[in-house]
């Protein structure tokens, strides 16, 4: 992360500095993106897919006009905020198969879930987490 000043500390930069750095990582698409993206997942939840097989089918049925490596970083943001149960957890991410959990096949509670863990990241990383600063962080 960058040298910041005490001032500097929370705003947009440095909340996606954080978020995109580390484990896990959130490298935030626009937010209208990121709510087609959980959307479409509601009405088509994966299940029981790798990777390569449950983006493909997102971009198949997505009901929206995005270009491909926004939907790649809205899903991935969805997995790292633990919506979908991973198997086997002890291999990488593109050989494990996904499937959506029971509890987030809504999309608001995706999106809920995002920003909690969004939120924990922030706090964890600077001690605070500014609300007004997230909000924008989120557009």
């Amino acid at each position: 992360m960058p040298d910041l000043e005490p001032r500097d500390i929370h705003s947009v930069d440095c909340y996606k500095s954080v978020l995109g750095s580390g484990s896990p990582i959130f490298k935030l698409p626009d937010y209208d993106t990121l709510k087609i993206v959980a959307i479409t997942l509601q009405h088509n939840p994966i299940n029981n897919l790798v990777f390569g097989e449950a983006f493909e089918q997102l971009m198949n049925t997505q009901e929206f006009q995005a270009d491909q490596e926004s939907v790649k970083l809205a899903f991935s943001c969805f997995i790292s905020a633990e919506c979908f149960k991973r198997e086997p957890e002890t291999v990488r991410l593109s050989e494990q198969r996904l499937t959506l959990k029971e509890e987030y096949s809504s999309y608001e509670k995706m999106i809920e879930k995002l920003k909690a863990e969004m939120q924990k990241k922030i706090l964890f990383a600077l001690g605070d987490c500014k609300n007004e600063v997230f909000e924008q962080t989120m557009q």
